[in-house]
């Protein structure tokens, strides 16, 4: 993870914890919808290049907090669309392809060792 997405993730939990200072402590969906939000500030012109912030925005709060169930409707395995807003676009298939080969790889590489 770049240092970018991490300093953004980062202000996200900030962002969290303020918000729930003055608004109460947010169940799984309150801080998917402020993962969501948070994301579509950063990448306000490109809805798609905000899924993966938003993914992981809620991944990371949901260590940070360690008590929120991931919603049934939440794609854990799909940061690039994990609303399932995009069934069938192909350059995310594509990325997801990409992803699969290189964890194959990591996996193939250290059972050879």
């Amino acid at each position: 993870m770049s240092i970018n997405v991490s300093k953004k993730i980062d202000e996200f939990i900030k962002h969290l914890r303020q918000y729930e200072l003055t608004n109460g402590q947010q169940d799984a969906n309150g801080i998917r919808d402020l993962a969501r939000i948070f994301a579509s500030t950063k990448y306000p012109l490109d809805h798609k290049k905000a899924q993966p912030l938003y993914h992981r925005c809620f991944m990371y709060a949901r260590v940070f907090r360690g008590n929120i169930q991931i919603p049934n409707n939440f794609n854990v395995d799909n940061p690039y669309d994990p609303d399932g807003l995009y069934p069938d676009d192909e350059n995310i298939k594509n990325k997801l392809k990409t992803i699969e080969k290189r964890a194959n790889k990591m996996i193939v590489k250290s059972l050879t060792r």
